[in-house]
This record gives structure tokens, C-alpha cells and sequence, in this order.
């Protein structure tokens, strides 16, 4: 498998790409494919900042619910 390294990863398959001063979420192709589909997601507005160890977010898949947070790991 290959893994981006300008990618940041929490422990809940969700990946954040930084561009500029904008911010590029999504999932891990194994959390498409063994956590099934989305059906509810919570993000902040547009131009809000976020906090370090801080929540910003929800997710939630028809299996599970993983918080978005900074715990991310490059």
C-alpha cells in the first residue's frame, strides 16, 4: 500500500491534507470500504480556525461514529 506522506492520519481513518490555510478531509480507502457509507457529517463553517487536541467535527458512518479531532499522525 501506498501511503501520501503530505497527509495527516487519525486513528479513525480520516486524513487531512493542508493547502495553504485550507484544509482537505477525507477517508482512508480501508474506511470506504469496511465502514460503508456516510450519513451524517458536522464540520465547522468556512474561515472558522480550529484548535490543537481539539474536536472540530463529526462524522458518522452507518457502523461508527469517530470524532474529528487534531490527534492526527503523519
Amino acid at each position: 500500500m501506498i501511503t501520501p506522506t503530505e497527509l495527516y492520519y487519525s486513528k479513525d481513518h480520516i486524513w487531512i491534507k493542508a493547502e495553504d490555510n485550507r484544509a482537505r478531509l477525507a477517508t482512508t480507502d480501508y474506511a470506504q470500504t469496511t465502514l460503508d457509507e456516510i450519513v451524517f457529517l458536522d464540520l465547522p463553517e468556512e474561515g472558522n480556525s480550529l484548535t490543537i487536541n481539539n474536536s472540530f467535527g463529526d462524522v458518522e458512518f452507518l457502523e461508527t461514529t469517530p470524532n474529528l479531532s487534531h490527534h492526527l499522525i503523519k
